[in-house]
């Protein structure tokens, strides 16, 4: 599948969080499966973006006490004549695709009984956790392709 290095760090986020959740054991080892898989490509997004900062380091707005000053996000902020230019890199290193072989289950290791035995998944985290590790179903994607009364 390809996706871009900014759905890699969000797939990432959300796995971490799915991940920190009691869930039964094939969800679990799904995700934890997929967090292994995705590991290289994270840390080599992270290196990309320790160099892009090391280039504009000379740039970087500091504080009194010498450490960067961030935005919201934790991206440091540049003097002006050089912001443009570094938010462009970072938008072309977030835009970047990269191919990743996630590992798939069937759909069914959802429909289980939790009896608060496990921590709830909300519908979002469901309908996410579906989207990136389960398969889809060729059969009903055609139907909803070729069905006129859904086009």
């Amino acid at each position: 599948m390809k996706i871009t290095n900014f759905d890699l760090i969000q797939i990432n986020n959300f796995f971490e969080q799915c991940g920190g959740k009691k869930l039964p054991q094939k969800i679990n080892f799904a995700i934890m499966k997929n967090m292994a898989i995705i590991k290289p490509d994270v840390e080599l997004y992270q290196q990309a973006l320790q160099g892009l900062f090391k280039t504009y380091d000379e740039d970087i707005i500091k504080k009194e006490d010498g450490t960067p000053e961030t935005d919201e996000q934790g991206i440091p902020k540049l003097k002006e004549e050089k912001q443009e230019e570094f938010n462009k890199e970072l938008i072309d290193l977030l835009n970047m695709q990269i191919d990743i072989n996630f590992y798939i289950v069937d759909d069914e290791i959802f429909n289980y009984d939790d009896g608060d035995k496990y921590d709830p998944l909300s519908a979002q985290e469901i309908f996410n956790l579906q989207r990136i590790i389960c398969e889809e179903k060729e059969d009903i994607k055609n139907e909803w392709e070729t069905d006129s009364r859904f086009n």
